[in-house]
């Protein structure tokens, strides 16, 4: 029984040292066969499991798997000088001074290095656009210095380094069509550039600011042409022929009164801060559209907005109350408003998107037992991240629930505005 066990025990040690010896020197192949079918992610992600089994690897395999990883950051991100610092580490493995793989690390640092000092002035130009990106004067001039890189050589390295950079110059003039383009061209000849750098982000970010600005283009010229049209009906009708002074201030009137109790619904109803409703904090936070508040200046801009869209979109209609074929007008001025309000609230999302997002709409009902009771509440605007309101007014947030804050820096500051708030009471009293 004993010789059995023993026996087993032995089958298993020789399995799992072929195991090792196997994932050492096979998993090479795999790694190449990864990179070669564009599975960069997959490959790194095993070249780095590799190297977290250091002890149970030979010094041979474990310079196979650093050799793997110097090569990725060379050939498919453009990381030269980290190429090179991971071939070093070959030397302090203890590999003997005859070892063909020590050899072709000396022979690839040497070679990584004659790169860096053949392209050593374009290495600092990109430092020098790293670091004055944002200056105006000298950057149309590192524009044509960075045009003159890219038609100068056809080293896929440079070429996407010189790319990048110049989608940085592009996203800095808000260019951003040709930053996104120069980003992935970038890519194209560096696939993973960015695990050097933040290739893909920024790709991805002046994709997005493209798109913004071509909506916010077509809103514009959608408010132009139907401004237009609004015209035309105008110089159509000749409303001031027949059009009273009384008549053009009750229709100036009604306009206003009607913006109002839209926002009066929309915002003047929210509470500034209510002990109900969803917690944040252990208590909900909501932003303070009051006359000065957090909320004003939004609150401002949206009135204009909501005025220009029911005066402009009012005008028509007032003007084609004479004209035949009612039906056919009524339907005409129907279509106007919502492509009035549907390009405004689409000019005002793009201009107040950043400090919208700050907050989240949502409605509690006073009483939800009650048949009508989406009539029955108000709208709140709560704050995503209340910090920054609490910081600068305390007063205006207190009561929240402190004992649920994970910031004890924070929780102690708060507490102590929350004793001084108080103390200022009792003086006042």
């Amino acid at each position: 029984m004993i010789r059995k066990i023993v026996f087993f025990c032995l089958i298993f040690l020789i399995l799992l040292i072929s195991c090792n010896h196997l994932y050492g020197y096979e998993v090479v192949d795999e790694i190449n066969t990864l990179l070669s079918r564009e599975k960069y992610h997959e490959g790194l992600k095993l070249i780095n499991k590799g190297l977290s089994r250091t002890e149970d690897l030979s010094p041979e395999e474990n310079a196979l798997l650093l050799q793997s990883k110097a090569r990725f950051y060379h050939e498919f991100a453009g990381d030269v000088k980290r190429a090179a610092d991971i071939y070093k580490k070959t030397y302090t493995l203890g590999l003997p001074v005859s070892s063909p793989i020590l050899k072709d690390s000396r022979e690839n640092i040497r070679s990584l290095r004659d790169y860096l000092v053949k392209y050593k002035k374009n290495y600092e130009l990109f430092r020098c656009i790293r670091r004055d990106v944002r200056d105006k004067s000298s950057i149309f001039q590192q524009v044509e210095r960075l045009k003159m890189i890219i038609e100068g050589t056809e080293d896929s390295t440079q070429q996407a380094l010189a790319h990048y950079y110049l989608g940085n110059v592009y996203s800095a003039l808000e260019k951003n069509l040709k930053a996104y383009r120069a980003y992935k061209t970038a890519l194209r000849y560096k696939p993973c550039l960015g695990y050097h750098l933040a290739a893909v982000a920024f790709k991805d970010k002046s994709y997005k600011e493209w798109i913004e600005g071509l909506l916010k283009g077509l809103t514009w010229f959608v408010l132009g042409l139907t401004g237009l049209l609004i015209i035309a009906i105008m110089i159509s009708s000749r409303p001031w022929r027949w059009l009273t002074l009384k008549k053009v201030g009750v229709f100036f009137a009604a306009t206003s009164v009607i913006s109002i109790l839209v926002l009066f619904v929309l915002f003047l109803m929210t509470r500034v801060f209510s002990p109900s409703g969803a917690a944040y904090y252990g208590e909900p936070v909501f932003v303070n559209t009051s006359f000065g508040g957090f909320g004003f200046e939004i609150l401002k801009t949206f009135f204009i907005y909501v005025f220009i869209g029911l005066f402009a979109s009012s005008v028509p209609a007032l003007c084609t109350i004479r004209f035949r074929h009612v039906m056919t007008w009524r339907s005409i001025n129907i279509i106007i408003s919502m492509i009035l309000f549907i390009s405004l609230m689409m000019n005002f999302y793009l201009e107040y998107k950043e400090n919208l997002s700050d907050y989240s709409l949502q409605f509690f009902s006073k009483d939800e037992t009650h048949r009508f009771s989406y009539f029955s509440g108000d709208s709140y605007y709560l704050i995503k991240d209340v910090r920054p309101f609490v910081l600068t007014d305390p007063k205006t947030y207190q009561g929240l629930n402190i004992d649920k804050m994970n910031e004890p820096v924070f929780r102690k500051w708060l507490e102590d505005q929350y004793t001084i708030i108080q103390a200022n009471k009792g003086e006042i009293h």
